[in-house]
């Protein structure tokens, strides 16, 4: 398998402080692991609620799916907001092989 795709995603963050916001984008080239690639995630997300969010993970190694292999990620935003608050981000992203 071929570790420099990448892969398009878009979800919305878990609801924090009355609202949530939605990531959307590519991630960046996968890089070899110990069992297998991942792929960094590193995005600003909508603008809601008078703020933004910044994102920044490393996906888990990839795991076979429907012909093609998924990578899940989770984490938290950055701390933003009048009401300082972080939002959770959970998922995964599919790529066709």
């Amino acid at each position: 398998m071929d570790e420099k795709h990448s892969h398009k995603y878009i979800v919305r963050t878990a609801e924090e402080a009355g609202h949530s916001h939605e990531i959307e984008g590519v991630s960046r080239p996968g890089s070899l692991g110990k069992n297998g690639h991942t792929h960094e995630i590193a995005v600003t997300t909508s603008f809601d609620n008078g703020h933004a969010h910044r994102f920044n993970i490393k996906t888990g190694e990839a795991i076979p799916y429907i012909k093609g292999h998924i990578h899940k990620y989770n984490g938290k935003t950055s701390l933003n907001g009048k009401e300082l608050h972080r939002h959770t981000v959970y998922g995964r992203i599919y790529k066709q092989d």
